[in-house]
Protein backbone atom coordinates (compact mmCIF):
# COMPACT_ATOMS: atom_id res chain seq x y z
CA UNK A 1 0.00 0.00 0.00
CA UNK A 2 1.33 3.35 -0.71
CA UNK A 3 0.45 5.98 1.83
CA UNK A 4 1.03 9.64 1.95
CA UNK A 5 2.35 10.99 5.18
CA UNK A 6 1.91 14.97 5.79
CA UNK A 7 3.05 16.01 8.62
CA UNK A 8 5.69 18.67 10.06
CA UNK A 9 6.63 17.43 13.12
CA UNK A 10 10.10 15.63 12.16
CA UNK A 11 9.50 13.15 15.21
CA UNK A 12 5.93 12.53 14.37
CA UNK A 13 6.50 11.85 10.78
CA UNK A 14 9.87 9.80 10.92
CA UNK A 15 8.14 7.64 13.55
CA UNK A 16 5.24 6.90 11.39
CA UNK A 17 7.22 6.40 8.38
CA UNK A 18 9.66 3.95 10.01
CA UNK A 19 6.81 1.83 11.43
CA UNK A 20 4.85 1.90 8.11
CA UNK A 21 7.97 0.50 5.85
CA UNK A 22 8.57 -1.80 8.90
CA UNK A 23 5.21 -3.10 7.54
CA UNK A 24 6.15 -3.29 4.38
CA UNK A 25 4.70 0.09 3.08
CA UNK A 26 5.74 2.68 0.57
CA UNK A 27 5.90 5.83 1.93
CA UNK A 28 5.78 9.25 0.50
CA UNK A 29 6.48 11.92 3.26
CA UNK A 30 5.30 15.97 3.17
CA UNK A 31 7.14 18.19 5.69
CA UNK A 32 4.02 20.38 5.00
CA UNK A 33 0.84 20.54 2.85
CA UNK A 34 2.01 22.71 0.05
CA UNK A 35 4.48 19.41 -0.70
CA UNK A 36 1.81 17.01 -0.29
CA UNK A 37 -0.07 18.94 -2.86
CA UNK A 38 2.52 18.48 -5.37
CA UNK A 39 3.48 14.90 -4.31
CA UNK A 40 -0.25 14.37 -5.15
CA UNK A 41 -0.10 15.72 -8.88
CA UNK A 42 2.46 13.00 -9.41
CA UNK A 43 1.39 10.29 -8.08
CA UNK A 44 -1.88 9.31 -6.14
CA UNK A 45 -1.53 7.10 -2.84
CA UNK A 46 -3.61 4.22 -1.49
CA UNK A 47 -3.69 6.51 2.07
CA UNK A 48 -3.19 9.72 3.16
CA UNK A 49 -2.00 10.76 6.99
CA UNK A 50 -2.72 14.34 7.74
CA UNK A 51 -2.00 16.56 10.56
CA UNK A 52 -4.33 18.88 11.08
CA UNK A 53 -1.68 22.24 11.59
CA UNK A 54 1.17 22.45 9.24
CA UNK A 55 2.90 25.36 7.39
CA UNK A 56 1.54 27.16 4.05
CA UNK A 57 -1.19 24.46 3.37
CA UNK A 58 -2.75 23.34 5.95
CA UNK A 59 -4.75 19.76 6.91
CA UNK A 60 -8.17 20.85 6.41
CA UNK A 61 -6.93 22.45 3.13
CA UNK A 62 -5.92 19.53 1.72
CA UNK A 63 -8.31 16.89 2.53
CA UNK A 64 -10.86 20.24 0.81
CA UNK A 65 -8.59 19.70 -2.02
CA UNK A 66 -8.13 15.89 -2.29
CA UNK A 67 -12.35 15.49 -1.79
CA UNK A 68 -12.35 18.47 -4.63
CA UNK A 69 -10.00 17.45 -7.13
CA UNK A 70 -9.98 14.05 -7.10
CA UNK A 71 -12.42 11.46 -8.39
CA UNK A 72 -10.78 8.20 -6.36
CA UNK A 73 -11.95 8.63 -2.74
CA UNK A 74 -8.67 8.20 -1.20
CA UNK A 75 -9.09 7.14 2.59
CA UNK A 76 -7.20 10.25 4.83
CA UNK A 77 -6.99 9.54 8.85
CA UNK A 78 -6.36 12.98 10.46
CA UNK A 79 -4.08 13.38 13.24
CA UNK A 80 -4.95 15.89 15.49
CA UNK A 81 -4.34 17.62 18.57
CA UNK A 82 -7.87 18.31 20.53
CA UNK A 83 -9.15 19.80 16.88
CA UNK A 84 -11.77 17.08 16.35
CA UNK A 85 -14.70 19.20 16.38
CA UNK A 86 -12.87 21.07 13.52
CA UNK A 87 -12.40 18.21 11.25
CA UNK A 88 -15.69 16.82 11.71
CA UNK A 89 -17.80 20.23 11.20
CA UNK A 90 -15.29 20.23 8.22
CA UNK A 91 -16.07 16.77 6.62
CA UNK A 92 -19.55 16.82 7.16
Amino acid sequence: MKILIAEDEPLMSTALEKKLLSDGHQVIAASDGRIALELLKKQLPDLIITDIMMPYTSGLELIGVVRAEFKHKIPIIVLSDGEEETVYKRLN
